[in-house]
């Protein structure tokens, strides 16, 4: 039991199991990789706070499809509520999402207690610590189980839920049964980035300077040796280098330079800061990573933030939508006599463009879009237009050829 909650959601090899229950896997560089240490990092901070962040911008919405293949939003469901305003009485849609994203980003899966209603109908979605839930699945009616540990004591278990009580929501799929961080497959990297942060710091504690030789003539005795040793790092040593030194008869004191590797300490932060932002698949202009910018890979801003939501953003989404989705639990079809239900996630807002594009897009699109809808995008009350300016029925045969043309 006590292995199963050490392993808490993973599914891992006898070695694995080990490294985890001593709260981390070990690297290759000797650091010990978790998502608290990786956490540490700035680059794996920067991009684990930018996509989760951006996921709880961007507007959660139940759409319903009646046949015509347009989605039209639908307020009147109870999965409004629950999915896209207040899923519990503590936290609102874009929080709940949010830490599902950063579930899913450094341990791998979210979980989601499904509290029900007297009639049984799922009233809230209450988080589970993922380190509290250890999943399997059982042999004989081969349904998931999902052993709930209690937050104090991980040899207690609180309780074992089915898929009808708790929504499991995976990241990477590995083994089918739950899913893997990006921590776990980039944790060499995330171990090398460690390394080199601590090597920096161990610098700066002796204020960029590199060790030195005492020399003295004559031979020492190991004791004097190291008695001289200690003395001189306490008198010079750390925040006291850089002063001045005084030296007894026939002693004298040799500094050592920086090695080359040494001096490749920040080119090499900078390709590791590169490399974290390439496993999130975020930019990396916008981690900083680099004393130059690469948004030269770009041809503009917009070009920029669009890869960012639909390669560092959106498929972290879509994963959040299967799940939920795929939810029979959920009242997906209640009240629905055609059609169906689906939950989307509007990117707008992460890729609004600046208010000069914006206005030049409308000024085109004027031929089919009524004044009263570019200030509904624009968040600004109607003023009774709601026809186009120019209906497109009304216009020359080569402007309704061209939509564009004015």
């Amino acid at each position: 039991m006590l292995a199963a909650a050490a392993t808490r959601g993973h599914v891992l090899s006898t070695g694995d199991e080990a490294e985890i229950f001593l709260s981390g896997q070990r690297t290759a560089a000797g650091e010990t990789v978790n998502e608290e240490t990786a956490l540490t990092v700035a680059a794996v901070y920067s991009c684990v706070s930018l996509i989760a962040s951006s996921v709880r911008l961007m507007d959660a919405r139940v759409c319903q499809d009646t046949g015509d293949e347009i989605l039209r939003n639908d307020r009147s469901s109870s999965l409004w509520g629950l999915l896209c305003e207040k899923p519990n009485p503590e936290m609102a849609a874009g929080d709940l999402w949010e830490w599902v994203t950063k579930c899913l980003l450094l341990r791998g899966n979210a979980y989601l207690y499904l509290m029900r209603d007297r009639l049984g109908r799922v009233q809230y979605l209450w988080p589970l610590n993922p380190r509290r839930v250890f999943v399997r699945r059982d042999f004989r009616s081969r349904e998931k189980l999902f052993e709930v540990f209690a937050p104090d004591d991980f040899e207690r278990v609180e309780f074992v839920g089915t898929s009808t009580e708790i929504l499991h929501i995976k990241g990477f799929d590995a083994a089918g049964l739950v899913g893997k961080s990006v921590i776990y497959h980039q944790r060499e990297t995330i171990g090398r980035t460690l390394k080199e942060d601590r090597h920096a710091a161990q610098s700066l504690r002796n204020n960029a300077r590199p060790g030195g030789i005492l020399k003295v003539k004559g031979k020492l005795g190991a004791d004097q040796a190291k008695r001289l040793g200690k003395s001189w790092d306490a008198a010079h040593g750390g925040e006291r280098s850089g002063g001045t030194a005084v030296l007894e008869e026939d002693a004298s004191w040799e500094r050592v330079t920086m090695s080359a590797a040494d001096l490749e300490l920040i080119a090499q932060r900078e390709i590791s800061r590169e490399d974290v932002a390439m496993a999130f698949q975020v930019p990396s202009d916008m981690v900083a990573a680099g004393n130059k910018s690469n948004n030269l890979h770009y041809s503009s801003d917009s070009s920029r933030d669009l890869r960012l939501v639909k390669y560092g953003v959106m498929p972290w989404t879509d994963r959040i939508k299967g799940a939920v989705e795929i939810c029979d639990l959920l009242p997906w079809r209640y009240g629905i006599k055609s059609g169906r239900r689906v939950l989307l996630f509007d990117p707008k807002t992460l890729l609004l463009a600046d208010i000069k594009t914006r206005y030049e897009a409308y000024e085109r699109a004027k031929w089919w879009l009524a004044p009263d809808e570019v200030r509904a995008e624009e968040n600004l009350e109607p003023v009774g237009m709601p026809k186009p300016l120019a209906p497109i029925e009304k216009l020359p045969e080569q402007s309704r050829s061209d939509p564009t043309h004015s």
